[in-house]
């Protein structure tokens, strides 16, 4: 049976060619050269702005992530990339030489070293864990994330899913949504088929957080008519029980199942067993480990 396409799928917004997100990329880069301040050590030792560039080496394994967005912040220098994001280095291995002013490169080190090796270490553990899966089956980032939009991106590079990227990208009814609205699952239904009709955006989908069984047959019973797919979370279920429910059931058209909540290394797979499209996952992005990268200076 042909896999339907996923909705958590947004990483066609984080490319440099939007200009909304070279905008946020550039902003992020220029908060972290502000909270630096100046650097008073190369001002002092330093004269004039000779050239000088600087190799970026790779002291262990992994899986390139970060180019695209480097691109943006060092696209007044000379950059000579040796791999492109997503393709695997090894130890030793160059990834990059930058050709620059000698206090550009000096001042920007730190910035460099630590984006690009957040970025691998995301997208290095997105890659080795999304490999244990079942090709039906996808990992997802969180909105627990230590650096946004960011970090979905080095996800998606190593095979995962980005999820929602902000509040906007999606209506995900929650369990405060729910209570708020007294449970009132009609109201619920009407007023998703009412959004979808009137104002639903390229991408869109809705999804629906269930804590109980109980709570998903619910959902079931007022499962909302929409042009948008639509997504049901179990969220912090068993896998024992999300596969009890799911193989007692058709799966409705354009309807797809997640699960969230304590999901980690340890159990993910016994999650992917249960018959879910997408699991998501916090771990991606806070058990990531920075590669370890190192980057020389030598005049030109």
């Amino acid at each position: 049976m042909k896999m339907k396409k996923l909705p958590h799928d947004q990483s066609t917004f984080l490319k440099k060619t939007n200009p909304d997100w070279a905008r946020q990329v550039h902003n992020f880069f220029l908060g972290k050269l502000q909270a630096d301040g100046n650097d008073l050590t190369t001002q002092v030792l330093l004269d004039g702005t000779g050239q000088a560039v600087g190799k970026i080496l790779a002291r262990e394994s992994g899986v390139l992530a970060g180019r695209e967005e480097l691109e943006i912040f060092l696209e007044k220098f000379n950059c000579k990339w040796h791999l492109r994001d997503g393709e695997h280095f090894q130890k030793n291995q160059m990834l990059l030489e930058i050709t620059a002013p000698a206090q550009d490169l000096l001042k920007s080190e730190r910035v460099i070293l630590n984006f690009l090796g957040r970025m691998c270490g995301v997208a290095t553990l997105t890659r080795e864990f999304s490999a244990k899966l079942e090709k039906s089956v996808f990992l997802a980032a969180t909105r627990k994330t230590l650096w946004g939009a960011l970090d979905k991106k080095a996800v998606s590079v190593g095979g995962g899913l980005t999820h929602r990227l902000n509040l906007q990208s999606a209506i995900l009814v929650k369990e405060n949504h729910i209570a708020v609205l007294q449970s009132n699952w009609g109201k619920i239904r009407r007023r998703l088929e009412r959004f979808d009709l009137e104002n639903s955006p390229p991408d869109f989908f809705w999804e629906i957080e269930v804590e109980s069984a109980q709570q998903f047959s619910q959902v079931l019973a007022n499962l909302p008519q929409t042009k948008a797919p639509g997504v049901i979370m179990f969220d912090n279920f068993q896998p024992a029980t999300i596969s009890s429910l799911l193989q007692e059931m058709e799966n409705p058209p354009n309807i797809f199942f997640e699960a969230s909540g304590n999901i980690g290394p340890e159990n993910f797979l016994a999650f992917a067993r249960t018959g879910v499209h997408v699991l998501s996952c916090g771990f991606l992005t806070e058990n990531a480990v920075s590669a370890d990268l190192s980057l020389r200076l030598s005049l030109h």
